[in-house]
């Protein structure tokens, strides 16, 4: 990315944002992950409904430049998990900033 300041927002994963978070979170890692892995099931509606899963995903202009996912298995307790940053959007302290969101969470 280039020097210009950049909008940055965080906000809780809409379920219309799993698809672009997803390939978000493939950009950044295991690029030749077995085939299974892609298939791993998604944290469903009762599930997060019952709070044990939660996603922040970080907008930069309109684009899901990272993502967190936090699972409270022993509620209050929480864990933060699958931290991502694309690479084109590293140095803008966006994991700071979704490691923070999910502490105030």
């Amino acid at each position: 990315m280039n020097n210009r300041p950049v909008n940055i927002v965080l906000r809780a994963a809409e379920p219309e944002d799993r698809r672009r978070a997803r390939k978000e979170q493939w950009a950044v890692g295991w690029k030749d992950a077995p085939e299974r892995h892609h298939r791993w099931p998604e944290a469903d509606a009762d599930w997060q409904a019952r709070r044990y899963f939660r996603e922040v995903v970080a907008e930069v202009d309109g684009v899901i430049a990272g993502r967190i996912g936090l699972q409270a298995y022993r509620q209050p307790s929480a864990e933060p998990i699958d931290l991502c940053v694309r690479p084109d959007y590293r140095r803008l302290g966006l994991a700071q900033q979704l490691t923070l969101e999910c502490e105030r969470e």
